[in-house]
């Protein structure tokens, strides 16, 4: 079995495509950390995966990694920009996961991270649907 490997052009690809999903979602209260590394064996988030993602919730840091060697699967600009946009979504979600597995954990907070999540999906993906500036009117009235 023949392993990949992604190169220094793979990366900022991904940083690239990264970047432009994490824009579009409003994630610029999250600082991201970009990193192109081999897996560590020690490593629970980097096994059997392309890229992984870490997040620090109280100083709202993410770090983002880029495996170097891949699998029997060529890194192709399709899996490079999907590989990006799968973690933008890591982030994006992070805080619904970090609430569904808090031990104390309100009922309306598990609601409003739920609904921030509709709201931007609104925004991202409902809004630019609408393609007429007559239909945005009556949606206004």
């Amino acid at each position: 079995m023949k392993n990949y490997e992604t190169s220094k052009r793979d990366f900022e690809l991904f940083k690239k495509e990264f970047m432009k999903w994490y824009e579009i979602f409003g994630l610029m209260h999250v600082e991201v950390l970009f990193q192109h590394k081999f897996a560590d064996d020690d490593e629970d988030d980097a096994q059997d995966c392309y890229a992984y993602t870490t997040f620090d919730s109280v100083g709202m840091v993410s770090g983002v990694v880029l495996i170097k060697e891949w699998d029997d699967t060529k890194p192709t600009k399709y899996l490079i920009k999907k590989t990006a946009f799968h973690e933008c979504m890591e982030v994006f979600l992070f805080h619904l996961r970090d609430c569904a597995n808090s031990r104390f954990i309100e009922p309306r907070e598990i609601g409003e991270e739920f609904h921030r999540v509709i709201r931007t999906m609104e925004a991202v993906v409902f809004e630019p649907t609408i393609d007429n500036e007559k239909e945005r009117q009556k949606r206004q009235t």
